[in-house]
């Protein structure tokens, strides 16, 4: 028995009816393909039962004809150049009377297919899609007036925008009502704010206007629709800084060309509110972004200087300015609530004129860099400081920064305090109390068992929220582009690189749980911060970095499978760098600090500034400077060590153990543990013994070999950092002849 055609079998079981297609259209709509409209005696009469089912009296029978005539279209390209004409003549009707929602919907999809597949074909265009274009259009302009519903308008907008740059002068007489419903929505609505996917939907028709006036009138189009959105949101601005008249005073410079001092609170009859202006300063920057992320047909002018001015206002404003001294106390605090909302509109504006300007914004970098390193050293809420770490990231990313030293060095300080979270326990970040005359082996004592968590069985997360997760990932994006830059201060960057150091040596020993809630945030935490530590290791301009070790040794402490490609080549230039080899085989004295130890003050004093100090892990230079005695160091981890983050030189020298062969002569002096791996080495360089002069006043007597019984005193060895030494190193000085004639 030969089996039915698919479309016969839909057609008589799913389609019989008016409710049977109510009721079946999922199943219809899930099982058609493109084998179903294959050449077949069944296509007429699939055709004609939606062509009936779109004349019932029924509104779902009518909802479900019009969505599997959307389905039919999609999938056959014939069928909806055949059929359109006279679907789309029963779909325009719909459109205009009080159809159901999903109706309205149903039909909207439809005819915006039709009219979009036109372009490609000029004779279908001519007959069909040229006359119902001004139909459809005027019937989608009078839903997004008149109904009430969010989700019609949005979609009736969203045609409308989809539409205009196709068909441009079919709508140049709808084009007063386009921009007069434009700058209705973007007017902004209070307490109800305008819903987000409505202002997108009316931003993208509105970047879309200027395609109105044709090729050669589109940039004057384009450069007006700009400035008038870009005078709405300086008016909304000003609206919410009534109370701050030196706001209002560079509001009339930037508009007027001239400072006027603003007594009394400035008039404005287009804003109802703090509230009102608010959403009108975000539907104002939401169109400036459109209009610059929108093509352009000619080349246009892009104010450069004013969009600078907007953002500079937005995010430097404060609450703490000086005010009237008579204002409404409801008006200030409102306007003081409102700041941080301006900061992060302001952080969107400037993120979009970034990516769209890039290059031209160079003369502006310094002062955009100081404000965002400014903003970011104060206590924000996550929001805001999340906003200003993108902003800050699309900066460094997106555009070229020369002469702005301070600025960097800034904001990398400022980021390095948003990854404290993974860099200071709990413990740490916690002030210890007690006096200072205290010894430090009774602090000791007591941060060992003080820890009262210890006990406790709720487990506290380093980030619970999705927004600390956020600000971690983007202050790594940040660190990432800022230690690329050549203007970072070698003290900023050897800072940075320790901290990235420290984070990659701890968080492998944290389990995942007790990072984040998000499984998958451990080990994308732990892959970026090693990408960075191993971009860091390969050092700057002069060597590589000592680090270098520590990262590859992190490499092969767990398996990795992504971007091998990528970890292949970044090892490989370590191994085979594709530059002339170094005059001075070591690295210069900026590079070589690892530890606390080892810092300069100024390293020094930024840490502390930005609270990267744990209580246990400080090395106090006074300590440093102590001679290093022989004793035997205890072998099993303190909790202490266990939790300290900072790489100190005793974690250091355990992971790069330095393998040498047994002593030639008795000048050395090695103290290494015969077992232990873990210990501290100190190997000094060997030298041959000089030949006494008559001028020589110290000499040097080669010591004997200790004896086991007891411990050979180092009081004379110098700590130095620890770094793989040359086998060339080892090679014995020849003898220098101090009579003999240099120049002979």
């Amino acid at each position: 028995m030969e089996a039915a055609h698919p479309l016969q079998a839909l057609l008589q079981f799913h389609l019989a009816s008016d409710a049977s297609a109510v009721v079946h259209v999922p199943y219809v709509l899930e099982h058609l393909s493109p084998p179903y409209f294959a050449p077949s005696p069944h296509l007429q009469k699939w055709v004609a039962r939606i062509t009936s089912l779109m004349h019932s009296k029924d509104p779902g029978a009518r909802w479900a004809a019009i969505s599997i005539a959307y389905r039919t279209s999609i999938l056959s390209r014939s069928l909806l150049i055949d059929n359109a004409q006279s679907w789309i003549g029963i779909v325009l009707p719909l459109l205009s009377k009080l159809e159901p929602i999903s109706t309205l919907k149903a039909s909207m999809r439809y005819a915006r297919l039709v009219l979009g597949v036109a372009v490609n074909h000029p004779e279908f265009q001519r007959q069909v899609a040229s006359p119902a274009v001004p139909k459809v259009s005027s019937a989608l302009l009078t839903i997004a007036e008149k109904h009430s519903d969010l989700n019609i308008k949005t979609l009736a907008i969203q045609s409308l925008g989809q539409l205009v740059p196709i068909y441009p002068s079919l709508h140049k007489a709808l084009s007063q009502r386009l921009f007069a419903l434009c700058n209705h929505i973007f007017s902004g609505s209070a307490p109800q704010v305008t819903d987000g996917p409505l202002v997108d939907a009316t931003a993208s028709l509105y970047s879309a206007l200027h395609f109105l006036g044709g090729k050669v009138g589109g940039a004057n189009l384009w450069r007006n629709s700009l400035d008038a959105v870009l005078l709405s949101s300086w008016t909304a601005w000003l609206a919410l800084r009534t109370t701050y008249p030196a706001s209002a005073a560079q509001f009339h410079q930037q508009a007027f060309g001239h400072a006027q001092p603003v007594s009394g609170e400035p008039s404005n009859d287009n804003t109802g509110g703090p509230l009102t202006a608010l959403d009108k300063l975000k539907c104002g920057i939401t169109a400036v972004s459109a209009l610059l992320r929108t093509p352009v047909q000619r080349p246009v002018r892009v104010p450069i200087g004013r969009l600078v001015a907007l953002c500079w206002s937005l995010m430097a404003c404060t609450d703490d300015e000086v005010g009237q001294p008579h204002f409404d106390p409801y008006v200030r605090a409102a306007e003081v609530a409102a700041v941080p909302h301006i900061w992060i509109q302001g952080c969107r504006l400037l993120s979009c004129l970034i990516q769209t300007t890039q290059h031209l914004l160079a003369t502006n970098m310094s002062r955009l860099i100081m404000i965002i390193a400014s903003q970011l050293e104060k206590n924000l809420e996550l929001p805001q400081k999340l906003a200003f770490l993108q902003c800050a990231y699309h900066l460094l990313h997106s555009c070229p920064i020369v002469g702005a030293q301070l600025g960097i060095a800034r904001l990398v300080k400022a980021t390095l305090s948003s990854l404290s979270v993974l860099y200071l326990p709990q413990s740490d970040a916690e002030p210890s109390s007690g006096g200072s005359a205290q010894s430090r082996a009774s602090k000791k004592r007591r941060r060992e068992y003080q820890a009262d968590n210890v006990l406790s069985t709720i487990k506290v997360m380093m980030c619970a929220t999705k927004g600390e997760r956020d600000i971690v990932l983007a202050a790594l994006d940040v660190l990432d582009e800022g230690m690329q830059n050549v203007e970072l201060t070698p003290s900023t960057r050897s800072l940075a690189s320790r901290v990235l150091l420290s984070i990659l040596l701890t968080l492998p020993s944290i389990p995942s749980s007790s990072l984040s809630p998000d499984p998958s945030f451990h080990a994308s935490v732990v892959g970026r911060v090693r990408d960075i530590c191993l971009e860091s290791a390969q050092g700057a301009q002069y060597a590589m970095s000592k680090s270098t070790g520590l990262v590859l040794r992190s490499y092969a402490s767990e398996v990795v499978h992504q971007d091998l490609d990528k970890r292949h080549s970044q090892i490989d230039l370590l191994l085979h760098p594709r530059r002339p080899p170094f005059v001075r085989t070591l690295p210069f004295v900026e590079h070589l600090s690892l530890s606390p130890a080892e810092e300069s003050a100024e390293e020094a004093a930024t840490r502390r500034l930005l609270g990267l100090t744990p209580g246990h892990g400080e090395i106090d230079a006074a300590s440093s400077d102590q001679p290093i005695s022989a004793e035997p160091v205890s072998h099993q981890p303190s909790a202490q060590t266990q939790r300290t983050p900072v790489a100190t030189p005793q974690q250091l020298v355990s992971l790069t153990p330095v393998e040498l062969p047994p002593p030639q002569n008795k000048g050395n002096i090695i103290v290494k543990h015969p077992t232990e791996p873990s210990t501290m080495s100190f190997v000094p360089t060997s030298q041959a013994p000089l030949p006494p002069t008559s001028t020589t006043t110290a000499t040097m007597n080669p010591r004997s070999p200790p004896s086991p019984s007891h411990k050979a005193p180092v009081a004379n060895v110098t700590h130095a950092a620890p770094m793989v030494v040359d086998e060339d190193d080892n090679e014995e000085m020849p003898a220098i002849d101090l009579d003999s004639d240099s120049d002979a």
